[in-house]
């Protein structure tokens, strides 16, 4: 029996989708776009918006984190069924960072184990 979420879970995937797309970011927006996705170039061309779920643009590549362009913020959003767009910036004095990501390697960290100061703290955050 095969645990969900693996590749066993998934059947033949190849005979469903296409091969992921390679090679400049023009080959995957048209990639995106033949798959009836919306996706958009930016002016600069150094990065995109593709949909991440119905209505919410992401920009690609992720970790492009330099600030969006807001008149072509404002061409997005008035574009038909996109309500949000979702992107990265490096935090500055007058705008600090206002997230944190922590990656444990410990295959035995848990929740449960920590005490419980340290789990109202986790679930407060």
């Amino acid at each position: 029996m095969s645990q969900p979420g693996t590749s066993e879970d998934l059947g033949d995937v190849a005979a469903v989708a296409k091969p992921a797309p390679g090679g400049t970011l023009a080959e995957y927006l048209a990639y995106e776009h033949a798959a009836g996705r919306p996706a958009f170039l930016a002016p600069d061309g150094t990065h995109a918006w593709i949909q991440e779920s119905r209505g919410v643009l992401m920009r690609f590549p992720i970790e492009h984190a330099g600030p969006p362009d807001s008149g072509f913020l404002r061409y997005l959003l008035r574009q038909r069924g996109i309500w949000l767009g979702s992107y990265l910036v490096e935090g500055t004095d007058s705008q600090p960072s206002n997230c944190i990501d922590y990656i444990c390697r410990d295959p035995n960290y848990h929740l449960e184990a920590l005490s419980p100061r340290a789990r109202r703290d986790i679930r407060r955050g």
